[in-house]
């Protein structure tokens, strides 16, 4: 692996966990009853991340942004981006890679999930649990900001490895499945929607519908 891979993989661990930390010192507080659930979606995207869907050629997506995405609307904090974490790294022990692939996929799986919570935060959103309507600037900004970042990590990490143009390499990788991504913006909310209204009956609904999601 070049030399330049894996500074950039180091680079992305370090930047999530110095991204992780900020999250706490923006805002320490916590409260269990607004984590217990965002906690549990970390553990739903574990097997949305196990169950990748071929998108067009040799391009694959997860479904476990989605469930990412619920938990932070749900909850805002520092907590559920731990939790994320937690989920990630599930994900990535249950694959057979290689060590550096799984610090990277965590690292910018974290990075992603801080860059969306940031941005939720700063432009007013609010946790959905305390606030059931739709706050779409700060929505809209959190889901694609984990997308850009996610995206954008990923195709840095191929055109480092294979010495090409990183817009390309996002390109051919990615807009094949700008669709099935933007459907993200109403389904985070709508996902996040039915725990508010309807508690855990909503959560097994919202499970039911990953399985629709990854079959289709």
């Amino acid at each position: 692996m070049k030399t330049s891979v894996i500074a950039y993989v180091y680079s992305i661990v370090v930047a999530a966990a110095a991204a992780l930390v900020l999250s706490y010192l923006y805002d320490p507080s916590f409260a269990f009853s607004l984590f217990a659930v965002p906690g549990l979606l970390a553990f739903v995207a574990f097997f949305g991340a196990i169950s990748s869907y071929r998108i067009q050629g040799s391009t694959f997506g997860e479904i476990s942004f989605i469930p990412y995405l619920t938990a932070i609307v749900l909850y805002p904090s520092w907590s559920t981006l731990g939790a994320i974490g937690v989920g990630a790294l599930l994900a990535e022990v249950a694959k057979p890679k290689t060590g550096i692939k799984r610090a990277f996929n965590v690292g910018q799986t974290v990075l992603a999930g801080a860059a969306a919570l940031f941005s939720y935060a700063l432009l007013g959103g609010v946790a959905l649990q305390t606030d059931k309507a739709f706050q779409p600037i700060p929505h809209v900004a959190a889901v694609l900001s984990f997308l850009l970042v996610n995206t954008f990590a990923v195709a840095t990490a191929i055109g480092l490895a294979e010495g090409k143009s990183i817009i390309k390499t996002w390109a051919k990788g990615n807009v094949a499945g700008l669709a099935y991504d933007a459907v993200a913006v109403l389904a985070v909310y709508a996902f996040a929607r039915a725990y508010v209204d309807w508690g855990l009956w909503g959560i097994l609904g919202f499970c039911g519908i990953l399985v629709v999601l990854r079959f289709t």
